[in-house]
């Protein structure tokens, strides 16, 4: 069998060698793991070089190697059942001459080895396509190169992705390939590049490109970096995100092309804090304490717009004097799709309260021209909350109020337990962010 020659002449390089008196000692399950890993990887390369110049029917070649493995299978079928371990023993031999290390029970380590060795051959014949070469499967006409396809699906998308959203998939499809080796034709993927990714996306922490220990580091360099120094991985929804995004991507390509196989698998990806979870609402004392102190700067109106109004701070930020508007005696703002909003269904108009009219908002904003909170700048991530959310927490701790899960977004909370309360048909609309105002049509929702 072309696998027990090419590990015996490896073995052998190492036979002369002496072994070390304080090996250290290997598990039945490490030896186990470093047979599968072999196996694999031998089974590659010989594909890998099998496939050199290859210009024939991906299927036919696919069919060949299923023969040849099943006449492998029955080989190390007949094998095991003679107890004629001489591969095993091989490998034995090899992680010891090598310093690797040793086993204590060396017969049931043969007995797991073989057995190892029949469920790999198995799950190469049941799921083969992990293994093909993927000069076989770039064969195929039409089909696109990941990078090339996604730019496709987002210019297809154009008018129901955000750029913050667009930036975050460009972000992840870039990522990948990096980690998978370069940008292959989209049905090359399988499910072992899948698993590949969500393990790095297991061990990154969040924005390590702008980390002084990572940043210099590919993506599987800096995974690994981050896992042995112990670094706190990005949060659960980033990396449920993530993987969502990208096997959108893959999900669009299969509908288009066919051919696709990647899956990611989700069920044992960490489980995120569900939104209404992330963040507290004020308290009373907390909010009469907050709304009675001085508020500095832009935050004066950010924060009562907050309040009053239910939206998020970077959309707030965004304001300009075309966003207000009246219809009918009816004043509101128009969250409106040029703005760079957590995605197109939060297009929305918000009647402005006549708390915030009484205390002369609509005044303070026909005295602005252009942006109504004038010196706000784009931070580095596309957000413009940035440095306003830093001043709010500051603020916080300087009355004496800042606790854990207490924060600007905690305002929208704040108007959500109230909204619900006061208005329960109104509250269903709001929190799916469909717009609630009668007075405005259809292009200013």
């Amino acid at each position: 069998m072309r696998l027990q020659a090419e590990f015996e002449a490896e073995a052998a390089k190492h036979a002369s060698s002496s072994a070390s008196t304080n090996l250290p000692l290997l598990s039945v399950e490490d030896v186990c793991r470093i047979q599968r890993e072999r196996l694999l990887e031998s089974e590659r390369v010989f594909r890998k070089e099998h496939i050199a110049g290859f210009r024939g029917d991906a299927v036919q070649l696919a069919e060949q190697y299923r023969v040849r493995l099943l006449r492998t299978l029955e080989s190390a079928r007949a094998q095991a059942i003679v107890h004629d371990f001489k591969y095993d023993e091989w490998l034995l031999t090899y992680l010891a001459k090598s310093g690797q290390g040793e086993v204590a029970d060396r017969e049931r380590a043969l007995s797991a080895l073989a057995r190892t060795r029949d469920k790999v051959l198995q799950e190469i014949i049941a799921e083969d396509e992990a293994l093909m070469p993927e000069a076989a499967v770039q064969q195929q006409p039409g089909v696109p190169k990941l990078s090339e396809h996604t730019s496709a699906y987002l210019a297809r998308r154009a008018s129901e992705v955000t750029a913050e959203r667009k930036a975050l998939i460009e972000a992840v499809v870039r990522d990948f390939i990096a980690l998978t080796g370069g940008d292959k034709a989209i049905t090359a993927y399988k499910k072992s590049h899948a698993v590949e990714f969500i393990d790095a996306l297991l061990c990154l922490p969040a924005n390590w490109t702008k980390d002084k220990k990572l940043r210099h580091l590919e993506i599987a360099a800096a995974a690994k970096a981050a896992k042995e120094l112990g670094m706190r991985r990005q949060s659960a929804e980033s990396i449920r995100k993530k993987v969502q995004l990208i096997s959108a991507v893959f999900a669009d390509a299969e509908d288009r092309y066919g051919g696709v196989t990647i899956t990611f698998p989700t069920k044992g990806l960490p489980k995120g804090v569900g939104a209404n979870e992330q963040r507290d609402p004020f308290t009373k004392d907390e909010l009469d304490n907050l709304l009675g102190s001085e508020l500095p700067g832009h935050l004066k109106w950010l924060t009562w717009l907050g309040l009053y109004t239910g939206a998020r701070l970077n959309e707030l930020a965004q304001l300009s004097t075309k966003h207000v508007g009246d219809k009918s005696g009816i004043h509101f703002i128009r969250f409106s799709s040029d703005m760079r909003l957590k995605s197109l269904s939060c297009v929305r108009s918000v009647p402005i309260h006549s708390k915030l009219i009484e205390m002369g908002f609509l005044d303070y904003a026909a005295k602005q021209q252009g942006a109504l909170f004038q010196g706000i700048t784009q931070h580095s991530s596309g957000r413009y909350s940035d440095a306003l959310s830093k001043a709010f927490r500051r603020h916080l701790e300087k009355i004496g109020i800042k606790r854990p899960k207490l924060s600007f977004h905690s305002l929208r909370h704040s108007f959500a337990a109230q909204f619900k309360v006061a208005a329960p048909t109104m509250w269903i609309c709001w929190r799916s962010e469909r717009a609630c105002l009668s007075c405005c049509d259809s292009e200013e929702r």
